[in-house]
């Protein structure tokens, strides 16, 4: 069974993250990296999301990317393994 990594995105991630934000015509405003998760097989980033916070506890998903090699792949038997971040936790605005 394939198991991937959630993680905080860090600074040197965000490089990447840009680069895909731009190819896939995301929403680049005020790009953050305490705003976005990544999933990663080994090293690599194979998807990221980014969770925007507002005033009043309000929180937008957006920039939700998978890089182009990965979209096509056969996910049967994948597991995403969370124990790095809760998945429910919201980042600081």
């Amino acid at each position: 069974m394939t198991q991937y990594d959630i993680r905080p995105a860090s600074e040197e991630d965000m490089p990447f993250i840009r680069d895909c934000v731009q190819r896939f015509r995301l929403d680049g405003e005020a790009l953050a990296a305490q705003q976005f998760i990544t999933v990663r097989d080994g090293d690599d980033i194979i998807a990221f999301g980014r969770i925007k916070p507002y005033k009043g506890g309000v929180y937008e998903l957006g920039c939700v990317g998978v890089v182009e090699e990965q979209r096509s792949r056969d996910r049967k038997g994948t597991r995403l393994n969370s124990s790095h971040i809760p998945l429910f936790r919201m980042p600081s605005s």
